[in-house]
C-alpha cells in the first residue's frame, strides 16, 4: 500500500514541479538512449525430456525405441539427421552402437533383461536413460479410477467415460503426466438434457492419480465447452492446466478404491463482486423447462429497455419480431402495450413456444429445453499441473450476455438457444518473446472473439482482445446473421470463418505465432493478418458474388506442398452453395486460395497426408484425392477422423476408428486393429490423444480400454532406418498437441515437411545449427593408440586395427568430415581397440567392460576365457581391484549352467581381492564370457585404477590344472555430464539504470559434477551480466542475457527489456510514470517507504528529487 505523504511536502512539490516542467519546455535536453535493436525471431526452448527409452518383446527379440534431441543434430544423411549416437546396454552390457536411428532390435534379449541406451557425443558417453525392463506387448497400460456413476436431475444414472486426453510434464523430472476428461452424457451445444460434471484426472504413467479437478455443475458437458490447455506457461520446468471455470469448479483427492476425498475438496476462488451480489458455490444454473420459460417470461418484459431496441435497431415490438396477424386468432395479443406486464409477457412467451417456433421448423420443441447454462458468472482459471492447486482465478472474457439472442441462436429456422454463444475453443501461441500464451475463443459463426493471457507465475495478464462485435440483424427472431460483417470495423469480417478448432503457426515465419482461426488469421500482435474471401461459382446460390470462405469442420495447417515457401492450410467448409469452395488449399501467410473445389453442398471432414510416396507432398482430401498441387489422383480415399506418423518409412496412416490402416497401392490396409479398447467422440471416432510421447519420432496411440478402467498408449515396434528428432521439440507440434482436445480433435502437425520424400539436407539448414565437426575425441584416441605393439597382436585382429586407423586418421585429416563421420569413425577404431587379440599359446582369462562409469553407478566387468585347449570344468581366480575406487558388489555366472560357488552371500571377501570357485555343468571349450563381476564406483570424478586377474587355474574332466594367464581392465570414473540448462526467469523488465537482479542457472541433473557456467549479454549497452548471473540495467533497448554450461556447452537465455522510467508496465514513459515519481518525491533512503519509492531515484542517489523527476519528464518528451 502506497505511504501518504505530508502536505507541506506535497505544497512544495507542486511549485518545483511547475519550474521543472517549464524549463524543459523551453530548454529541452534530449537524453542520450541506447538504439533499440530490430525486432527479430524468437525462439522456443524445449522443455526437459529424458530419453524416453521403452522396450517391448516381439517374435524375433525385444524391440527398442528412445528419443533423439534437436540439440543432438550435427547433420544429415540420406536416411535422417545425424549427431549423437547411441550405446545400447543388455543388464550393463554394451551390445550395440546405433547410429542410424534411434531404435533398435535385439535378436538375443528376452522379457527378463533391462536395458539402458547412452548417448554418444564426440565420442564420449553423455548420459544413461533410465533402465527399462521389456513390455509383454507393443504398449503401455495406465490404470485409471474410473468415476462412480452419476444421477442428474433427468432422475437417469449415468456411467463416465474416458474422453479426450493431453500431456505435460508436471514435476520436471522428463516424463509426461496424462491429462483424462472425463464426461457423462456430454452433448453437443444443440443437444437438450443435463450432463453430469466434467473431471479432469491426472495421471502419472505408474496410474497414480494425483488429483482430480471437478468442474462443477454449472460447467455443461461436450465437445464445445471444455477446452483445457495444459502447457509449462511460466517456464519454470512444470506445465500448468488453464480452462474456463465456475461457481462450483473445485479439486479434489481421490482414494484408491475411487472414492473422492471430501476432506481434501477446495473450492475456487470466486470473484468478491459475485459474492457480494449473492453468487456461491451452491448455486445450481442449470435450465429446466421451466426456468427457461420463466427467463424467457422476464426477456419479454423487458423488451422496451432492450439496447437493441433503444437503439432501433430490432422491432419495438415482439409482436412484429413474430409477425403476428392482425387478423385471427392471435390478433389480440396487439393489445398488449409496453412494457409488458407479467401477464402478457407469459401469453406471448406461450404463443412463441407454442406457435411461432414450430413454424419456423418442427424440430422448434422449446417446451422440452433443460439442461442448458446461460446465467451465473464465467470464469477462467489456472491451476498448478503438480499439485491441482489453483493459481489465479478472473473473469471469462467476454462473457454470454445472454443464451445467445444476440449471437443470432434465434434468428435461424432452427431455433437453438445457447449454440452459437456457447462455441468455446482455444490454444496455446508464442506471441511475444519466448513465452507461451493461452488464447481463448468465444464463438466463429456470429459475433467472434478471441483473447490472450500470458502467466508469469503470479499472474494473468491479457495481452489483446480480439472482438469482431456482434452482427447487426433487423429481427433477432428471424433474420440471417451467418456471413454478415460484425460491428467492429477492425474485425468486422472474421464473423462466420472461424472452424471447430484454434490453430496457432508461425504463418510469416517472423518467428511468433499467428491465430488461425478457420478462413481468418490474427497476427501474434493482435491485428487482423487477413480474412479470406472468394467469388462463388457457377451453380451456387448467387455467382458472381465475393463471399467469405467461411466456416468448416476441418482445418490442417503444415508445410503440404515442399515445393513453395511457408505453410499451407487446407480446410472444408460447410457453407453448400453459399461456400466458394466445398475444400481449398491456401497459402498460410496470405490467405490466397491456391487451389479448390466446388462442392455445393456441406463438406463435412477432410485430410492432409503423405499416403502415396510416389507423388511429391502431402496428399490432401475431402471430397476427391489430390496431390498437393491440386492433381487428381487414383486409389481410393482414405478416412478423415484422425491421421497418425505410425509407419517405419515416414508415410501417414489413418486412424478408423480403433484400427491404424494405411494406404498401399490404392486401397486401405489395416496394420494395427488392437482389441478391448474403443475411441471417444461418438461417430467422429477419435483416439484419447495422438501424440510423439516417448520413445523415437513417430507418433503413439492412446486409447481407453472398453470398461474405462485403464488407457492404453500403443507404438509401433517395426524397426525404422530414419532419424529425427523428438516430434516434440518442434514448436508447432507441441502446441499442436496441446490443443488437440480442443472442440472437433485435429491432428498435430510439424512446421516443416514431413513425409516419406524429406529431403534432410532443407530441414537441417533450416533448423540454422552450426555444422562444424568436433574431432577432439578422435584425435586423442588417435594419439592413444600409437603407443601398442604390433608384436602382441594375432595378423588378424591387427589387420583389422590398422584398417580403422587408417580411416580414423583420413576422417581427421578431412576438413569436410561431418559430426557424423567423425563419431562413426571414434567408435569403429574402439571396437577394433576392444577387439585386439593377444597373442597366446598358453589359455587367458580376459577382462572386458566399460573403460569409463560414472561416479556411483554399478557397472559389470566380465571375465572372458580364451585360447581353450579342452573343455574345462571348474576355475580358480584370483581378482585384485582397487578398493578406494570401486566396492565390490557381487558375482554371477554368465550363463545358467555356470555355478558360482565361492564368494557367496556368506563369504567374507578381503577389501580389493577376491576369489573365485566356479563349475561348469556340461563344460566349457568355446572362448566366451564365463562370469560377471559387479561393481560400484565408489571413487571421486577423473580418478582412475584397475582390476585385474592375478591368478588363474582351470580344471579338466580328467582333474588336470591348467594354469592361465591374467589380463588387466583400467577403468576411470567419469563424472556426471550436464544434460541441460535452464534459468529461473526468461525475461527481465528494469524501469531505470542501475537496477539489477540476478539469474540463477538450473544445471540438469542435479548431481552433475561440473556445474561451471559462464554469462555473457547480447547487448552491454543494454544491460550487462557479471559471472555470477547478476543482471544490471544500463540503457533502453532489449538485450538477451545467455548462460552456458562448461560442460556441454548447454544454453539458456533470458530476455531483458529496459525502459527508463516505465513505472507502470505499460511498454511505454507517460505521465502516469511521472505521477507515480512524484508521489515519492523528497522521499529518501532513510524513509520506512523506501524499498517502494527508490524505482523513482533515477540517479541513484538515494533521495527522490527534481533531478529524478526531470529523468523522467525528458523520456516522456522524447
Amino acid at each position: 500500500m502506497l505511504k501518504r505523504k505530508s502536505t507541506k511536502k506535497r505544497t512544495a512539490f507542486k511549485a518545483t514541479l511547475l519550474l521543472l516542467l517549464v524549463t524543459i519546455l523551453i530548454f529541452p535536453v534530449f537524453p542520450v538512449m541506447a538504439d533499440t535493436p530490430e525486432p527479430k525471431a524468437i525462439s522456443y526452448e524445449f522443455e526437459y525430456l529424458d530419453r524416453g527409452l521403452i522396450a517391448a518383446k516381439v517374435n524375433s527379440g525385444v524391440f527398442l525405441s528412445w528419443r533423439f534431441f534437436k540439440e543432438e543434430v550435427t547433420g544429415y544423411s540420406d536416411t535422417g539427421l545425424t549427431g549423437a549416437v547411441f550405446n545400447v546396454y543388455r543388464d550393463n552390457a554394451l551390445i550395440a552402437t546405433v547410429t542410424d536411428s534411434t531404435n533398435y532390435l535385439d535378436p538375443d534379449g528376452t522379457i527378463n533383461n533391462i536395458y539402458t541406451v547412452k548417448a554418444v557425443i564426440n565420442g564420449k558417453e553423455k548420459d544413461q536413460s533410465e533402465p527399462v525392463k521389456p513390455l509383454a506387448n507393443g504398449y503401455i497400460e495406465v490404470p485409471m479410477l474410473k468415476p462412480k456413476d452419476v444421477e442428474l436431475p433427468d432422475g437417469k444414472k449415468y456411467a463416465y467415460s474416458a474422453g479426450d486426453m493431453s500431456v505435460g510434464d508436471v514435476d520436471g523430472d522428463g516424463v509426461y503426466e496424462y491429462f483424462v476428461k472425463w464426461e457423462a452424457n456430454p452433448q453437443d451445444v444443440i443437444g437438450k438434457g443435463f450432463t453430469g460434471n466434467v473431471l479432469i484426472d491426472c495421471y502419472k504413467l505408474d496410474g497414480t492419480l494425483l488429483y482430480r479437478i471437478d468442474l462443477g455443475k454449472n460447467i455443461r458437458s461436450g465437445a464445445h465447452y471444455t477446452q483445457f490447455l495444459v502447457y509449462d506457461f511460466d517456464g519454470d520446468g512444470k506445465c500448468e492446466i488453464i480452462l474456463k471455470t465456475a461457481p462450483g469448479t473445485n479439486t479434489v483427492k481421490v482414494g484408491t478404491d475411487g472414492t473422492e476425498i471430501e476432506s481434501t475438496r477446495q473450492y475456487i476462488t470466486m470473484l468478491q463482486e459475485d459474492i457480494d451480489a449473492g453468487y456461491s458455490h451452491d448455486d445450481d444454473y442449470r435450465s429446466t423447462s421451466q426456468s427457461y420459460y420463466e427467463y424467457l417470461v422476464e426477456v419479454f418484459k423487458g423488451w422496451h429497455n432492450h439496447p437493441e431496441v433503444l437503439n432501433g435497431n430490432w422491432p419495438s415490438t415482439l409482436q412484429e419480431c413474430f409477425a403476428i396477424p392482425r387478423e385471427g386468432p392471435y390478433a389480440y395479443l396487439y393489445q398488449y402495450t409496453y412494457p409488458l406486464s407479467d401477464e402478457n409477457a407469459r401469453k406471448l412467451v406461450d404463443y412463441f413456444i407454442d406457435v411461432y417456433a414450430p413454424s419456423r421448423s418442427s424440430r422448434n420443441d422449446l417446451r422440452d429445453f433443460n439442461g442448458y447454462i446461460f446465467t451465473g458468472p464465467e470464469y477462467l482459471t489456472i491451476f498448478d499441473g503438480e499439485t491441482g492447486a489453483e493459481l489465479e482465478t478472473i473473469r471469462y472474457k467476454p462473457e454470454r450476455e445472454d443464451d445467445g439472442l444476440m449471437w443470432g441462436d434465434y434468428a435461424m429456422a432452427r431455433i437453438e438457444p445457447c449454440n452459437r454463444v456457447d462455441r468455446m475453443l482455444a490454444c496455446v501461441a508464442y506471441l511475444d518473446d519466448n513465452k507461451p500464451c493461452a488464447v481463448f475463443g468465444r464463438g466463429y459463426y456470429t459475433r467472434s472473439t478471441l483473447v490472450a493471457y500470458s502467466w508469469d507465475g503470479e499472474h494473468l495478464k491479457e495481452e489483446w482482445f480480439v472482438d469482431s462485435g456482434h452482427t447487426v440483424m433487423s429481427n433477432p427472431f428471424n433474420d440471417s446473421p451467418h456471413g454478415a460483417d460484425g460491428r467492429n470495423p477492425e474485425f468486422a469480417t472474421i464473423t462466420t470463418q472461424g472452424a471447430h478448432t484454434l490453430l496457432a503457426a508461425d504463418v510469416d515465419n517472423d518467428g511468433y505465432d499467428e491465430i488461425i482461426s478457420g478462413s481468418c488469421t490474427i497476427d501474434h500482435d493482435g491485428t487482423l493478418l487477413y480474412s479470406s474471401f472468394g467469388t462463388l461459382p457457377q451453380g451456387s446460390a448467387a455467382p458472381g458474388e465475393y463471399v467469405r470462405l467461411g466456416h468448416g469442420d476441418s482445418i490442417h495447417v503444415t508445410d503440404i506442398d515442399p515445393s513453395r515457401p511457408g505453410l499451407e492450410i487446407f480446410m472444408c467448409y460447410e457453407g453448400a452453395t453459399w461456400a466458394p469452395y466445398g475444400v481449398a488449399l491456401r497459402d498460410a501467410a496470405t490467405g490466397e486460395v491456391i487451389w479448390g473445389t466446388y462442392s455445393g453442398r456441406d463438406t463435412g471432414r477432410c485430410m492432409v497426408g503423405d499416403i502415396n510416396p510416389a507423388v511429391p507432398g502431402l496428399e490432401a482430401w475431402g471430397i476427391q484425392l489430390r496431390s498437393a498441387r491440386g492433381d487428381i489422383l487414383t486409389g481410393v480415399q482414405p478416412g478423415t477422423n484422425q491421421n497418425i506418423r505410425w509407419s517405419a518409412d515416414m508415410t501417414t496412416q489413418i486412424l478408423n476408428g480403433v484400427r491404424i490402416e494405411k494406404w498401399v497401392n490404392g486401397s486401405m490396409v489395416t496394420v494395427l486393429n488392437p482389441s478391448s479398447v474403443s475411441s471417444i467422440n461418438g461417430t467422429k471416432g477419435n483416439a484419447n490423444l495422438i501424440a510423439d510421447v516417448f520413445g523415437d519420432w513417430r507418433e503413439e496411440l492412446i486409447l481407453r480400454k472398453t470398461d474405462d478402467t485403464a488407457f492404453r498408449i500403443y507404438f509401433n515396434t517395426e524397426i525404422t532406418g530414419h532419424k529425427l528428432f523428438t516430434l516434440m521439440q518442434d514448436r508447432l507440434y507441441r502446441i499442436s498437441v496441446a490443443r488437440q482436445n480442443i472442440g472437433y480433435n485435429q491432428p498435430a502437425y510439424t512446421s516443416f515437411y514431413l513425409a516419406s520424400d524429406t529431403d534432410w539436407e532443407v530441414l537441417f539448414n533450416s533448423l540454422g545449427i552450426d555444422d562444424t565437426a568436433d574431432k577432439s575425441a578422435l584425435a586423442e584416441l588417435i594419439q592413444q593408440v600409437q603407443l601398442l605393439d604390433k608384436n602382441l597382436y594375432t595378423p588378424e585382429s591387427w589387420s583389422v586395427f590398422e584398417e580403422a586407423l587408417a580411416s580414423a586418421v583420413s576422417v581427421r585429416d578431412n576438413e569436410d568430415a561431418t559430426q557424423e563421420e567423425v563419431d562413426n569413425a571414434v567408435n569403429e577404431l574402439q571396437n577394433a581397440i576392444n577387439n585386439l587379440q593377444l597373442v597366446a599359446v598358453n589359455p587367458v582369462a580376459v577382462l572386458s567392460g566399460s573403460s569409463s562409469v560414472q561416479v556411483d553407478s554399478r557397472f559389470v566387468v566380465n571375465i572372458e576365457l580364451k585360447n581353450l585347449k579342452e573343455r574345462i570344468y571348474a576355475e580358480d581366480i584370483q581378482v585384485d581391484y582397487d578398493s578406494n575406487l570401486y566396492t565390490f558388489i557381487g558375482i554371477e555366472g554368465a550363463n545358467e549352467n555356470i555355478m558360482v560357488i565361492s564368494p557367496d552371500d556368506e563369504t567374507v571377501t578381503e577389501a580389493g581381492k577376491i576369489r573365485i570357485i566356479a563349475a561348469n555343468n556340461g563344460g566349457f571349450e568355446e572362448d566366451g564370457v564365463i562370469l560377471k563381476l559387479k561393481f560400484q564406483a565408489t571413487g571421486k570424478a577423473g580418478e582412475s585404477g584397475q582390476i585385474s586377474v592375478t591368478r588363474a587355474q582351470l580344471g579338466t574332466a580328467d582333474g588336470a590344472v591348467t594354469d592361465a594367464e591374467g589380463s588387466v581392465l583400467k577403468v576411470t570414473i567419469a563424472g556426471i555430464p550436464v544434460t541441460g540448462v535452464r534459468l529461473n526467469r526468461t525475461e527481465l523488465k528494469f524501469s531505470k539504470a542501475g537496477a539489477s537482479e540476478r539469474l540463477t542457472a538450473i544445471i540438469t541433473p542435479e548431481n552433475a559434477t561440473n556445474k561451471e557456467v559462464t554469462w555473457r549479454t547480447s547487448n552491454p549497452s543494454v544491460a550487462t551480466v557479471d559471472q555470477n548471473g547478476l543482471v544490471t540495467a544500463v540503457g533502453n533497448g532489449t538485450a538477451v542475457i545467455t548462460v552456458e554450461t562448461e560442460d556441454g556447452k548447454y544454453t539458456a537465455t533470458c530476455q531483458v527489456t529496459v525502459i527508463i522510467g516505465d513505472f507502470n508496465d505499460n511498454d511505454g514513459v507517460d505521465i502516469g510514470d511521472l505521477a507515480i515519481a512524484a508521489y515519492y518525491y523528497n522521499t529518501t533512503s532513510a524513509d520506512d517507504n523506501w524499498q517502494q519509492a527508490r524505482i523513482a531515484d533515477m540517479d541513484n542517489d538515494g533521495d527522490v528529487d527534481i533531478v529524478d523527476l526531470a529523468i523522467i519528464a525528458r523520456y516522456i518528451l522524447n
